[in-house]
């Protein structure tokens, strides 16, 4: 079965394309970057991998590579597995080299399994853990090239399987910690692989649950029940975030002791952002990665288009450790089981929410991938401005007036904070990179032929991805209006102009409909 899959999905043409491009796109930015960031950029390759592995190809849909592949995969040789193209990149001589590979998630075979026993051949006669040992034991990064994920965080992982079920035991020894093989390690092979992965997971459940509740992050407490109750079909981030106000709270508090007075709902909404920034790399950390990278019971999917010059930046210059967990580590928008999740967890659980995935044929990949790739390069050149920051406005400016807008918004206007959070995001485009503000003289020159042309010659032309957009951009600024006029910013002629020009959306989504069929 494995090697009919395999040889399916290397026949794909558009599947190979697709993985070839993210190779090209690697390299090609990689050589970009000078020695030192090179050196951080390869260091985190896996965790780059897998980024764009989960990352739609077009925004807000699950659509990512990982699922297309899989869709592709079960319309060929339906079954009980699920199945991930694992892209290597190493260093070889002055150039790099890549290999594409899958990893079959099944009972039959399992990249766990595989890996607790490359793990315990390492261990001949011993394994040594150190505390300042870059990989966490002596000579880790040997054994990184051997295992399926060349991740300090998977090896981490794999220790502790290992440690929980006795596969390895501590010795006595002096400045270290020791470990060899212990006994259960003969009876564990002894079982099925169906046995093996029961047992496997349970002890993941563990490791989950119990490395939540030692972060020091969240109020609530995790166990079982609730890590399995989020193994499950049509789950999004709100199932992750249902007990978040005691962290949100904590957050305000914090913010509050150092701006004593300051409280108001742009405070708030920074604080609720922190929460969710800590929810996102210690779910992901603890709980998709495992259940999805390592075991493959879930197939994760993040809402937002992978950008590899946005993520080599992230990659390239950051090196404080906490920043880097932010980079590293942010949970799904949403997951279904595979079907060797399903199948899995059913032993494990009596009910599974119903599927939230729909089934794609593998004659629609063309069309989709030719869309993504439009929307792809309307984000990277969105991402160019942003990053390029020439001519822009007056951040601290906008910034404060933008609050003042929010405040508006929520209180006047009595929005919904994500609605407002749009808002304010289409706004800053419009400020920050077109009329580039500096000051409240920069604002009393909005009028109705400014909007026009920001429409025509910026925001259709570079940042809008659909019609969609086009229409949304056009509700805010015309929200934003309504704020000039009744802050006086603006006079009646220019709200009445204004308006006259947002209402228009059907000629400013024909202009984006023509420039996109060109």
């Amino acid at each position: 079965m494995i090697e009919k899959v395999t040889e399916a999905i290397q026949n794909n043409k558009n599947i190979q394309k697709m993985l070839s491009e993210y190779i090209c796109d690697f390299i090609k930015k990689y050589n970009n970057l000078d020695k030192k960031q090179q050196e951080n950029v390869l260091l985190s390759r896996d965790s780059i991998f897998r980024k764009w592995l989960y990352s739609s190809v077009s925004a807000d849909t699950y659509l990512n590579p990982n699922f297309l592949v899989n869709q592709f995969a079960q319309e060929k040789i339906p079954g009980k597995y699920a199945v991930s193209p694992h892209i290597s990149i190493r260093e070889c001589g002055q150039k790099l080299k890549s290999n594409i590979s899958y990893i079959f998630y099944s009972i039959e075979k399992h990249p766990v399994l595989d890996d607790i026993d490359k793990l315990m051949d390492f261990a001949d006669p011993t394994i040594i853990v150190r505390e300042n040992n870059k990989y966490l034991i002596d000579n880790g990064e040997k054994l990184l090239e051997k295992i399926n994920f060349r991740s300090a965080y998977y090896l981490e992982y794999l220790m502790y399987i290992a440690t929980s079920m006795k596969f390895l035991v501590q010795m006595k020894s002096i400045g270290c910690t020791c470990f060899k093989i212990g006994d259960q390690y003969d009876e564990f092979m002894k079982l099925s692989n169906k046995e093996k992965l029961l047992k496997v997971i349970d002890t993941s459940i563990n490791f989950s649950f119990n490395n939540l509740n030692d972060s020091e992050v969240f109020i609530e407490d995790f166990d079982r029940k609730r890590i399995l109750s989020l193994i499950d079909n049509n789950i999004n981030f709100d199932n992750y975030i249902e007990n978040i106000d005691g962290l949100e709270d904590e957050i305000l508090d914090a913010i509050l002791e150092q701006y004593p007075g300051e409280e108001n709902e742009n405070i708030k909404m920074a604080a609720q952002t922190g929460a969710q920034l800590y929810y996102r790399v210690f779910i992901d950390m603890y709980f998709t990665s495992v259940f999805g990278y390592y075991l493959g019971l879930i197939s994760p999917n993040k809402s937002n288009i992978f950008i590899m010059k946005q993520v080599f930046n992230e990659f390239a210059e950051d090196e404080d450790p906490n920043d880097r967990l932010r980079i590293i580590f942010e949970c799904d928008d949403l997951h279904d089981l595979t079907p060797f999740g399903e199948e899995i967890i059913s032993q494990l659980k009596p009910h599974q929410n119903k599927r939230f995935f729909k089934h794609i044929k593998s004659s629609e990949f063309s069309t989709i991938l030719e869309s993504a790739e439009k929307e792809k390069k309307l984000d990277e050149k969105m991402y160019d401005i942003l990053e390029s920051n020439n001519g822009t406005g007056n951040e601290e400016f906008i910034n404060s007036h933008l609050n003042k807008f929010a405040e508006y918004l929520l209180k006047d206007k009595i929005l919904k904070q994500s609605t407002v959070e749009s808002h304010i995001s289409n706004v800053y485009m419009f400020l920050n990179f077109y009329v580039k503000c500096k000051n409240k003289n920069d604002l009393q020159k909005i009028d109705d032929k400014l909007v026009d042309n920001y429409m025509r010659e910026f925001y259709i032309p570079i940042a809008a991805s659909s019609k969609t957009d086009t229409k949304n951009e056009l509700v805010s600024i015309g929200r934003y209006a309504e704020f000039l006029y009744k802050t006086s910013i603006i006079d009646g002629e220019d709200i009445k102009a204004i308006k006259k020009v947002v209402k228009n959306k059907i000629y400013y989504e024909e202009i984006f409909v023509e420039l996109n069929n060109n």
